[in-house]
């Protein structure tokens, strides 16, 4: 008994429970975040502050309240940004985005992905590359690749030009691991036929623009997990762009997209570019999508905090060792405990009925 209270009263217990569920990336979230001193909470809110970063700010003093924490009532009522001054600066970020590319902030981002999933980023970026890829020069296969993707690739669950432009926008400006981006490069290497690509950029850039608007809204690829790629809605252009991408490299980045999309769609833009930042392999975005469907909004908050710690047990392993070598030395302990009292019952009754006869 004496045993029982102290593994379950002890710190192991809670890591055992995570060793239990160790797939499960919002168990070592919430862990964490349960362990998380104040200070850390209160470091991060002034950090984000600082780089004026308020929806963060607000959503780590949420996270922290969560856990039971109270902070400053002044150090909260900063983390709140005049609507006047918000709605300027984020205007202007997103329409230097939008028509520069040039990214400052999560709205100079959507402004940069808002102008390729209406086709104009991705347009422009083949005109560029494209001609650089044909004439044997240095192009960037990632931002070529991603722009062809773009062109308009949908998923049976709905579209994820989205997670395509994210991708590109991300790895443009620097918000993408590089561990996960020398990835992803080795896969769009393989990507691009240049001799179909010369052909479909033939004719010069105003005939490909006149295309795109005189195009409906392009739909190239659909991903089944049962027949691979095939082809759909095709518009006008992306039947010009007809065998451009290769299939096999095509569906390994499709779901790599598809990832990305599911996290902007749960946790926001902000939360999919910050997990761009964290993960290293397609497998650790679809860890962290995971975590998106339990933590929603918050997910940008909670990746802040934590960052890889979010959706990898790391350091966290050796204690769920520990938690899993104390749990079953208990649970062995228990057996012989049980054993022993079952031994001694049996012989006390034994001599009880000796002494009986």
């Amino acid at each position: 008994m004496a045993a029982a209270i102290g593994f379950f009263s002890s710190p192991y217990y809670e890591v055992a429970k995570v060793a239990l569920d160790y797939q499960e990336p919002y168990a070592i979230a919430s862990y964490r975040l349960a362990n998380l001193p104040k200070s850390d909470f209160e470091r991060e809110i002034e950090q984000a502050i600082d780089d004026a970063e308020f929806d963060d700010a607000r959503q780590i003093v949420e996270i922290g309240e969560a856990q039971g924490h109270v902070f400053d009532p002044e150090l909260v009522t900063r983390t709140i940004e005049t609507p006047t001054a918000r709605t300027i600066r984020e205007g202007t970020d997103f329409a230097r985005g939008f028509i520069t590319g040039e990214v400052k902030g999560v709205s100079g981002f959507a402004g940069a992905v808002s102008s390729d999933f209406m086709v104009v980023g991705d347009i422009r970026d083949i005109l560029i590359q494209g001609p650089r890829a044909i004439s044997g020069q240095d192009y960037d296969k990632f931002v070529l690749g991603l722009s062809l993707v773009g062109i308009a690739t949908v998923l049976p669950s709905g579209p994820i030009d989205v997670g395509a432009s994210v991708l590109k926008t991300a790895k443009r400006t620097g918000k993408m691991s590089a561990r996960l981006s020398k990835g992803l490069t080795h896969t769009l290497k393989r990507l691009v036929d240049v001799a179909a690509l010369k052909t479909a950029i033939s004719g010069g850039p105003k005939r490909i623009v006149r295309m795109a608007r005189n195009s409906g809204a392009p739909r190239v690829i659909k991903v089944s997990d049962k027949q691979g790629l095939k082809s759909m809605e095709k518009s006008s252009l992306a039947r010009r762009f007809d065998g451009v991408l290769r299939p096999g490299p095509a569906k390994e980045l499709a779901e790599v997209a598809a990832a990305t999309q599911t996290i902007a769609g749960k946790g926001g833009l902000k939360a999919s570019v910050r997990a761009l930042a964290h993960a290293d392999t397609p497998a650790d975005l679809g860890r962290i999508a995971k975590l998106s469907a339990k933590t929603g909004e918050k997910t940008a908050g909670v990746l802040k905090l934590l960052g890889k710690g979010a959706f990898r047990l790391g350091r966290l392993l050796m204690k769920v060792v520990y938690a899993a070598i104390w749990a079953l030395s208990w649970f062995l302990g228990a057996i012989w405990y049980s054993l022993s009292i079952a031994r001694t019952l049996a012989r006390m009754s034994r001599r009880m009925a000796t002494l009986h006869a």
